[in-house]
C-alpha cells in the first residue's frame, strides 16, 4: 500500500470519527435542551412594560431656556448641547419646531 492511499484512508477514517463525534455532541445538547425546558418549564417571566411617557407640565418653562415654547419642551431637548447647556436661539427654535411663547 503506497503512502497516498494510506493517507486517503486514515482521512476516511477521520470524517468518519468526526461524524460520530458531532452525532454524540447533537444528542448530548438535544438531551441538555430537553432537561433545562422540564426545569423552567413552570417559570414564567413577567411580561415587558412599556415604556414611561413623561408628561409635561405646559405651564412650567424649560429649566434652560426659561421661557415656555408651543409644543412645550424641557431640558432633554437640550441633550445635544453637551455640558454647556444654554437657551435655544431663535433660528435653533425654529430648526426644533417650535415657537416661543409670551
Amino acid at each position: 500500500m503506497g503512502k497516498l492511499e494510506e493517507v486517503l484512508k486514515k482521512q476516511t477514517e477521520l470524517d468518519a470519527l468526526k461524524a460520530e463525534a458531532i452525532a454524540e455532541l447533537e444528542a448530548i445538547i438535544a438531551d441538555a435542551q430537553e432537561k433545562l425546558d422540564q426545569l423552567t418549564g413552570g417559570i414564567k417571566t413577567a411580561p415587558k412594560s412599556k415604556p414611561v411617557q413623561r408628561i409635561l407640565d405646559p405651564n412650567k418653562p424649560c429649566s434652560v431656556c426659561n421661557f415656555l415654547t408651543e409644543p412645550n419642551h424641557d431640558a432633554r431637548k437640550h441633550r445635544s448641547q453637551g455640558d454647556n447647556k444654554k437657551p435655544f436661539t431663535a433660528k435653533e427654535l425654529e430648526e426644533l419646531g417650535l415657537k416661543k411663547r409670551a
